[in-house]
């Protein structure tokens, strides 16, 4: 791997005296730092027990949460005693307010854009959208797409489905229902509207075509649809056009993979495994699929499959094994593990050796294990492959520590 490679683990914080020189006792390494995984989202932590939890600024749900604060309602204790009756008031004005502001947090905006276009993929102005709530006799809302088929749609209240109507003249009509809008969020999703041509053409074609290649083009299509689902992060409506285009063509061996890519980052480590396998017998995206095997089986315990699927990842792509055995080595060192530490850094180096950060990271683990000498080669080597790297000037003042 080239050097410097991944996002580099920070530099460990320095205790200094008053000319702010790297102190540290002949047998007291200096204070570890704590490195930063590669490609967080993209391989999960090996330890069922210590799987990342969603992070609050990036997920809406829990950023959304409203608290009461000090500016609210306070109830003062007064030295003269308060009338029973007008206690009561007071008590009864602050559960109001308690529960208004508990119906204010549970709606979160949100944003739906993108592009209305044709069975060409040429854009459609003039499209009327109908904005509905299944659960709201009452909300309606319309919105019309611009000349260059560009539609933006803004609800107040994201936690909610929607349905969705879309209707233009010499266009055929069709609804969605179920509709998720993600919240405090803005979403992409582009839609095609068939002109009445294409659809009589395709409703006379599917007069005289096989049942079984009509299915294939509907569960193509559903397919389609749960792609662009889950890359505008709707993980429910993706799943469920997913599980669809299944049901309507089993051996669709794409659906399982978006499948296994889903259930992985809703760590749902059994599901996702489940998927990858069935999409590595069809022989579809191999090389993804053994990632998400890893970490899913990583997750689960199972240490005999996980390896099984890691020397798959090495004989196909050694950069990516390295990558994931990198961040469990990254976890465990955060975790305190510096036995699990220096045993993931040490495959790290035995799959990728010019690995800048599993050289400088295995330096500081050796350090606290008293091998200065092994601390020292893997330091030097860190900096002939990444000098000009942030923690370069940390291991310069380590390797002037041990040569000391």
């Amino acid at each position: 791997m080239a050097a410097g490679n991944g996002r580099a683990p920070r530099s460990p914080p320095r205790p200094t005296s008053g000319s702010g020189a790297l102190i540290a006792s002949p047998r007291t390494p200096a204070p570890g730092p704590r490195p930063l995984r590669e490609h967080p989202e993209e391989f999960p932590r090996r330890s069922a027990g210590s799987c990342s939890g969603i992070d609050p600024a990036r997920d809406p749900r829990r950023a959304g949460a409203a608290t009461l604060s000090s500016g609210g309602i306070t109830l003062k204790r007064h030295t003269t005693r308060q009338h029973p009756r007008l206690a009561l008031q007071l008590l009864l004005v602050a559960a109001l307010v308690l529960g208004l502001a508990a119906t204010a947090s549970a709606q979160l905006p949100g944003t739906l854009f993108g592009v209305i276009q044709d069975e060409n993929g040429e854009p459609v102005g003039g499209v009327k959208i109908v904005i509905t709530d299944p659960e709201r006799a009452d909300f309606v809302q319309e919105e019309t797409s611009d000349k260059r088929g560009r539609y933006r749609i803004f609800v107040t209240n994201a936690t909610v489905p929607y349905s969705f109507k879309f209707s233009k003249e010499g266009y055929q009509q069709f609804e969605l229902n179920g509709v998720k809008i993600g919240a405090r969020q803005d979403t992409r999703r582009n839609f095609t509207i068939k002109s009445l041509e294409a659809a009589a053409a395709d409703a006379q074609a599917a007069g005289t075509a096989d049942p079984a290649e009509i299915a294939k083009g509907a569960a193509t299509e559903i397919y389609n649809q749960g792609v662009m689902a889950l890359n505008g992060g709707d993980l429910d409506t993706a799943e469920a056009a997913f599980l669809e285009a299944l049901d309507k063509q089993a051996d669709l061996a794409l659906a399982h993979a978006a499948l296994a890519r889903l259930y992985l980052r809703q760590e749902s480590w059994a599901k996702a495994a489940e998927q990858a396998e069935l999409a590595v017998a069809a022989d579809v995206d191999v090389d993804s699929m053994q990632q998400v095997l890893y970490s899913s089986y990583s997750a689960l315990g199972d240490s005999e499959k996980a390896d099984a699927a890691l020397k798959k990842m090495q004989a196909a792509n050694p950069e990516a094994a390295s990558v994931n055995l990198y961040n469990e080595a990254a976890d465990a060192y955060n975790n305190g593990d510096m036995a699990t530490a220096k045993d993931g850094l040490t495959r790290v180096l035995s799959v990728d050796p010019d690995h800048a950060k599993a050289n400088y990271m295995l330096g500081l683990v050796l350090i606290g294990e008293g091998d200065n000498a092994g601390a020292k080669t893997h330091l030097e080597r860190f900096l002939e492959l990444a000098p000009d790297d942030p923690d370069a000037a940390t291991a310069q003042e380590m390797l002037q520590y041990l040569d000391g």
